[in-house]
């Protein structure tokens, strides 16, 4: 009896120095200086007077001297005297605010949507990244079928089309929403949408080529009287690691969403391989292995899935709570430090977040807008070839509509430790007791002011182990068991209590 009890106080003591051990090193890991969004770059559109910016995009290296480039559409109406036109920055070390190459709308005087852009890897096979611009009301015999010219690029660019690809039907208004190499032939392929509500929307891929042409390679078609909606549309990147970008999009209609995942392969297929109730989000290799991945919106809250050879739309990360989420906006900003903003959309800030796996869902900083809502933030690759990404902000405030703002991160000063021990202590906000446990514990919200609110537990790679819901008292408790009913191993985990009024945080102790 002797025996068998020094053994189990000889194991109660291993497992406690193991533990110990491990918050020590999470505690004094190398303190990282926060990072900041801060104004780089104002663009402002002058000419012609009242101009409108109605979009920004990210186009690749149009010029070909090895920096990210920008287009931004500009519109001045009234409509019968209205002016359209895509105005192309060259980026690089001299990036300035003064327009490289202005494209001008062939039907000057009638809006026809012309200015958005999609930027190509490589359309035409001659090595240089390419250029779609949109003109979704084009019409002709006033029939909107929409129209897409490409330029191709070139160390000497010009704005001469050299390709169109026009809309086939009545209110097709048909455009390029995206590019890829869908098809793994190392040439860029372009996505248009024809969101067409009187005959029906469709979807199409032109495969890129040398040269390329005219011709409709992949068709998807909905019936009018499915009353379906094209929203977003996703693609570009390799979920699987097969060399072949995925595609999909957003579909809505009178009896709820649909959200499609297409693979690519060397034949596309006009049938999905996932298919979704949420929204989602490609948004690169986070992880680091070399694989995509994307976020999926679930019921509580907002998911990373990992990309991997054998692809599943499992969530494998928890990241932030969203009581009513819809598409979610990741941006990976830097290559060596990935930094992600969450836009929420109801209360017009960008949170940042530092990441890796496993995933800290500390926010770190806010971005805050004000009243002045954005109407989109893309990033916008590297536009001053300093090393980091850059992000363009339109808002729609009237006294900025003929604006863009470029921010970039800024790497500033602060101590993150230093910053930890001004902050409140997690025990003050979320009480475990008792804590080690090794049957049951009760973990209590402080100051808890009712609402939907539940608690997510951790192990310390991150992964999510479990999900509870907490009651109307702010309490809950947890069996040492996983989602799946299985006990857990001894160790560390951390608890994240999630309510409408914020997250509050506590690391617990499971003995054996």
């Amino acid at each position: 009896m002797f025996f068998k009890t020094k053994i189990s106080l000889f194991k109660f003591l291993s497992v406690l120095i193991t533990i110990i051990l491990w918050i020590i090193i999470f505690n004094h890991l190398p303190a990282k200086a926060d990072e900041e969004l801060t104004l780089i770059y104002t663009i402002e559109i002058t000419d012609p007077d009242s101009a409108e910016i109605w979009s920004v995009s990210p186009v690749g290296d149009f010029n070909a001297d090895g920096y990210d480039d920008l287009l931004i559409k500009v519109y001045r109406g009234p409509h019968q005297y209205c002016f359209e036109a895509g105005y192309l920055y060259y980026g690089g070390p001299d990036f300035d605010t003064q327009p490289d190459l202005i494209f001008v709308g062939e039907q000057q005087g009638e809006p026809i949507g012309f200015g958005s852009g999609v930027g190509l890897d490589d359309f035409n096979g001659d090595g240089f990244d390419d250029l779609a611009i949109n003109a979704g009301a084009y019409s002709r015999s006033d029939l909107y079928q929409g129209r897409t010219y490409f330029h191709f690029g070139s160390p000497d660019p010009d704005t001469v089309t050299d390709l169109i690809i026009d809309g086939e039907r009545y209110r097709d208004f048909m455009g390029v929403s995206l590019s890829g190499d869908f098809n793994g032939d190392g040439l860029s392929d372009a996505f248009f949408v024809a969101d067409n509500w009187v005959m029906g929307p469709r979807l199409f891929i032109y495969l890129g080529g040398s040269p390329p042409d005219t011709v409709c390679d992949w068709l998807y078609e909905y019936n009018v009287q499915e009353f379906v909606g094209i929203g977003p549309t996703y693609g570009g990147y390799d979920l699987n690691g097969d060399g072949y970008d995925e595609y999909g999009w957003h579909a809505s209609s009178p009896l709820g969403d649909s959200f499609y995942i297409f693979l690519g392969r060397d034949t596309l297929s006009t049938e999905y391989d996932y298919l979704m109730d949420r929204s989602f989000s490609f948004i690169g290799d986070v992880s680091g292995d070399g694989i995509d991945d994307f976020t999926r919106a679930m019921e509580d809250g907002v998911y990373l899935c990992l990309g991997g050879y054998n692809l599943d739309i499992d969530p494998d990360y928890y990241m932030w709570s969203c009581y009513n989420p819809g598409p979610s906006h990741l941006f990976n900003l830097t290559e060596v430090n990935t930094i992600i903003l969450k836009e929420n959309w109801q209360d017009y800030k960008f949170y940042l977040y530092h990441t890796g796996i496993p995933f800290d869902t500390t926010i770190y900083n806010v971005f805050d807008y004000g009243q002045n809502r954005p109407n989109e933030s893309p990033i916008i690759g590297d536009i001053n070839a300093d090393g980091v990404g850059d992000l363009a902000i339109r808002y729609t405030a009237d006294t900025l509509r003929s604006k863009v703002f470029i921010y970039s991160i800024i790497e500033t000063d602060i101590d993150q430790n230093e910053l930890r021990s001004t902050l409140p202590h997690e025990h003050e906000f979320l009480h475990c007791y008792p804590n080690p446990f090794n049957t049951t514990m009760i973990l209590t919200l402080d100051g808890f002011k009712g609402g939907d609110a539940y608690l997510n537990l951790y192990d310390i790679t991150g992964r999510l182990v479990k999900t509870l819901n907490i009651d109307k008292n702010g309490k809950t408790t947890w069996d040492a068991t996983d989602n799946f009913g299985q006990k857990v191993s001894s160790g560390l985990y951390f608890a994240k209590a999630e309510t409408m009024w914020g997250a509050r945080t506590a690391r617990v102790v499971f003995l054996k």
